[in-house]
């Protein structure tokens, strides 16, 4: 339990061995609790040893987590029941993560890439040389897909295009939309705005 100061803890321990607390306990364990209110426990990412050897995957995880790049979700799944010739069996469900990369091959696009096991250590490596487009460039190659036209200019202005984006596959995402252009106007189809967004003529 948490308690909020010394005197609120006292009174739940007075309460709890049902007698009052001594002169001396009490500044026995106020002395305590001056000593561990003063102890600060810097957040630390630590996920790689000092040969960078050894790489934490739960680690990684819980500070993607922390920091937005993943979020969880549930969903069942298939558990092998080690009889042949026979389905497997659906169990769960189980929490699952995903990487969060909304408004990157289209907009308005809530979109996630899954997390496999073994990619961690190639995500959390991307985020840590780019905590801004690091995990958007994971998701570009985990989908095997370039970005739209405004996040690939992103990618290259923080250097991050390089020949492996360069060869996905490319993104055919019809029209790079500006304000206050990116809505229908009253009683406009699609490809009636992306013509007037593309400047050209019915």
């Amino acid at each position: 339990m948490n308690y909020s100061n010394f005197t609120e803890w006292k009174e739940l321990w007075e309460k709890d061995h049902g007698v009052k607390m001594s002169q001396d306990e009490e500044s026995r364990y106020h002395d305590g609790w001056k000593a561990a209110s003063s102890l600060s426990f810097p957040q630390v990412d630590y996920v790689f040893d000092k040969g960078d050897k050894y790489f934490d995957e739960e680690a990684a995880l819980s500070i993607l987590l922390r920091e937005g790049v993943l979020f969880s979700n549930g969903r069942k799944y298939l558990e092998d029941n080690h009889k042949e010739g026979e389905p497997d069996e659906i169990s769960g469900p189980t929490v699952i993560l995903f990487v969060i990369c909304n408004d990157t091959f289209g907009w308005a696009c809530a979109a996630a890439e899954c997390l496999p096991y073994e990619e961690i250590e190639n995500l959390y490596r991307m985020w840590q040389q780019d905590k801004m487009w690091g995990s958007t460039k994971w998701c570009c190659i985990h989908a095997g897909l370039k970005p739209m036209a405004p996040v690939e200019e992103s990618l290259r202005i923080a250097g991050l295009w390089d020949e492996q984006m360069d060869k996905l596959k490319p993104n055919h995402w019809p029209y790079v939309p500006t304000e206050p252009y990116q809505y229908n106007l009253p009683g406009e189809t699609d490809d009636q705005r992306r013509l007037r967004v593309s400047g050209s003529k019915i």
